[in-house]
C-alpha cells in the first residue's frame, strides 16, 4: 500500500499607483492668483493588501493484515506562497506660481500603506505495516515575500506665495505611514509504525518557514526651493514617516519510527528564517528662497521599527521493543536579520529668513528600534529493549541586527534674522536593539 498527497497554495498580489496634485505655471508676478485660501493636497491612505496562502497535505498508508508481506509507503508534502507588492508614489507639487491669498496656504502629501500576508503550510504522513518495511516522508514549507516601496513628497519650487491675513499660514508637508505584518508557519509530522519483530520503519519530516519583508526605496521630502515667501502668519517645512515591521516565522517538524524490533530511523528537521529590512531617506528643506513670517519652522521626524520573532522546533522519536536498534537524529535552525537604514536632513542651504514675532526651528528627530527573537529547539530520542540505541540533536540559533543611517540638521550660507531664538537641533532620541537568541538541544537514547 502506498499513498501520495501534495498540497499548495500560492497567492500573488501587486497594487501599483500615483497620486499627484500638482499647479504649474499658475498666476504671474503682476498678476498673481487670488484667493482667500489655497489648498494643494494629494492624498492616498487607504492602500491594503491581505495576502493569504495555505497548503496542508495529509497522507495515510495502512496494512492491516497480519499475514501482509508488503511494506506501506506515505508521502506528504505541503506547500505556501504568498507575494505581497505596494509600489505607491504621492506628490503634491507647485511649481512656477504666483499666489497671493488671504488665509492659508496648504501644501500636503499624505500617504499609508500596509500589508498583512499569512503563509501556512502543513504535512501529515502516517504508514504502518507488518513483517516488511513502511516509510513515511512529511515535507512543509512556507514563503512569504512583502515590499513596499514609493515616494511622498510635497515640493514648492520658482513661486512666490504671500498670505495677508491672521491665520494666514503656510504648510509644505509630507506625511507617510507604511506598514508590513507577516507570519509564515510550515509544519511536517511523520509516523512510520510497524508491530511485527521483523518490521523495519523509516520517518522523516523536514518543516521550513521563510519570510522576506522589505521596506525599499522609501523617500518622504518637504522642500521649498528657488521661491519667495511672504507669510502674515508661521511658515512650516515638515517631512513626517512612521514605517512598521512585524514578521513571524515558524518551522516545526516531528518524525516518529515505532518497531517492534530490528527497524527505527526517525529523521527530523525544522528551520525558520526572516529577513527584515527598513531603507528610508528623510527629508524637510529650503534652499535658494527668501522667508518672510511670524516664525519658520523646517522640521523631519522618523520612527522606525522591526519587531521579527523565529522559531525552528524539531522532534524525533525511535523505538525498537525486540532484538532491534532505534535511531533518531533531530535538527533545528532559526535565523534572523533585521536592519534598519535612515538617512534623514532638515536644513536650509542659501536662503534668507526673516521672523516678525517667533523663532526660527530647524529639527531633526530620528527613533529606530528592532525587537529580535530567534530561537531554535531539537529533541532526539531513542528506544531499545536490546541493541543500543542513538539519538542524536542539534540547534543553532542566530539573529544579526543593524541600525544605520545618519541625521542632520543644518543652516548653509543661510542670512537668519529672527525675532526670537533661533535653534538647529539633531537629535537621535533611540536607537535600540533588544536581541534574545536562544539555541537548545537535547538527546535521549534508553535501552
Amino acid at each position: 500500500a502506498g499513498s501520495l498527497a501534495l498540497a499548495a497554495g500560492i497567492s500573488i498580489n501587486t497594487i501599483d499607483t500615483t497620486t499627484e496634485a500638482v499647479i504649474v505655471h499658475s498666476g504671474t508676478s503682476s498678476k498673481p492668483l487670488t484667493a482667500a485660501k489655497v489648498e494643494l493636497k494629494a492624498t492616498a491612505e487607504n492602500s491594503r493588501i491581505t495576502g493569504v496562502g495555505g497548503g496542508i497535505a495529509v497522507g495515510v498508508s495502512l496494512m492491516k493484515k497480519p499475514d501482509s508481506k508488503g511494506s506501506a509507503s506515505t508521502l506528504a508534502a505541503g506547500a505556501s506562497y504568498v507575494f505581497n507588492e505596494i509600489n505607491q508614489d504621492v506628490y503634491a507639487k507647485a511649481t512656477e506660481t504666483f499666489w497671493e491669498s488671504v488665509g492659508p496656504v496648504i501644501v500636503h502629501a499624505t500617504s499609508a500603506t500596509d500589508i498583512h500576508s499569512l503563509a501556512i503550510a502543513g504535512a501529515v504522513a502516517v504508514a504502518t505495516g507488518s513483517k516488511t518495511s513502511n516509510k513515511a516522508f512529511a515535507g512543509a514549507g512556507a514563503v512569504t515575500v512583502s515590499t513596499i516601496r514609493g515616494e511622498v513628497s510635497s515640493r514648492v519650487a520658482d513661486s512666490t506665495i504671500a498670505t495677508t491675513a491672521a491665520g494666514g499660514v503656510v504648510e509644505v508637508v509630507a506625511n507617510d505611514k507604511r506598514a508590513i505584518t507577516a507570519d509564515a508557519g510550515g509544519v511536517a509530522i511523520a509516523i512510520a509504525q510497524g508491530s511485527d519483530s521483523k518490521a523495519s520503519n523509516t520517518s522523516v519530516a523536514i518543516g521550513a518557514a521563510i519570510a522576506f519583508n522589505t521596506l525599499e526605496d522609501c523617500v518622504v521630502a518637504a522642500t521649498v526651493t528657488d521661491s519667495t515667501i511672504n507669510a502674515a502668519d508661521a511658515v512650516t517645512v515638515t517631512a513626517t514617516s512612521e514605517l512598521d515591521v512585524d514578521a513571524l516565522s515558524l518551522a516545526g517538524a516531528l518524525a516518529a519510527a515505532v518497531s517492534g524490533g530490528k527497524g527505527g530511523t526517525a529523521l527530523a528537521g525544522a528551520g525558520a528564517y526572516s529577513r527584515n529590512v527598513i531603507g528610508l531617506t528623510l527629508e524637510s528643506s529650503s534652499r535658494r528662497t527668501e522667508h518672510a513670517g511670524k516664525s519658520l519652522l523646517v522640521s523631519s521626524v522618523n520612527t522606525a521599527t522591526v519587531d521579527a520573532e523565529t522559531y525552528g522546533v524539531s522532534i524525533a522519536v525511535a523505538t525498537a521493543s525486540d532484538k532491534g536498534a532505534g535511531f533518531s537524529l533531530s535538527v533545528g535552525v532559526s535565523l534572523a536579520k533585521n536592519e534598519i537604514d535612515v538617512s534623514q536632513s532638515s536644513f536650509t542651504e542659501d536662503c534668507v529668513v526673516t521672523t516678525t514675532d517667533g523663532a526660527i526651528a530647524i529639527r531633526a528627530e530620528n527613533k529606530s528600534f528592532i525587537d529580535a527573537v530567534s530561537v531554535a529547539a531539537s529533541i532526539a530520542a531513542a528506544y531499545s529493549e536490546s541493541d543500543g540505541p542513538a539519538a542524536l540533536s542539534g540547534g543553532g540559533a542566530e539573529a544579526k541586527n543593524r541600525i544605520g543611517g545618519t541625521t542632520n540638521a543644518y543652516a548653509a550660507r543661510s542670512t537668519l534674522k529672527s525675532a526670537s531664538n533661533v535653534t538647529i537641533t539633531a537629535t537621535n532620541k533611540l536607537s535600540e536593539i533588544n536581541a534574545s537568541v536562544v539555541a537548545a538541544s537535547i538527546s535521549a537514547a534508553l535501552s
